[in-house]
């Protein structure tokens, strides 16, 4: 009856691990996208969808279809822009951010 027991327990663990691993490689990061993030000037702190992601220049890995991405840098204006990403179609980003036009204070 034990050994019986453990068949059927090894059985069901067994399918929950290749379920589990099937789940898993619908998130395949195969399907993400390589995008290159260069900014001048340099060391922008970028975002992707409203999420910091680091400092340009930077290599990222997106899924298909449409981000935001958005730069800045202290003394320049954010620059930010919707990106499609296109599966198996590397892309590179660049943000000219503009000086900004305020004074520091006094």
């Amino acid at each position: 009856m034990l050994k019986k027991l453990s068949i059927v327990v090894f059985v069901v663990v067994a399918f929950s691990l290749i379920a589990f691993v099937a789940s898993a490689q619908s998130e395949n990061p195969a399907s993400r996208v390589p995008v290159s993030i260069m900014s001048r000037p340099e060391y922008a702190e970028v975002k992707i969808d409203g999420a910091f992601v680091g400092s340009a220049p930077m290599n990222f890995r997106l899924t298909p279809g449409v981000h935001r991405i958005e730069m800045s840098h202290a003394k320049f204006n954010t620059w930010s822009r919707e990106l499609t990403v296109v599966n198996d179609t590397p892309t590179n980003v660049v943000g000219l951010l503009d000086p900004s036009a305020a004074k520091p204070c006094k």
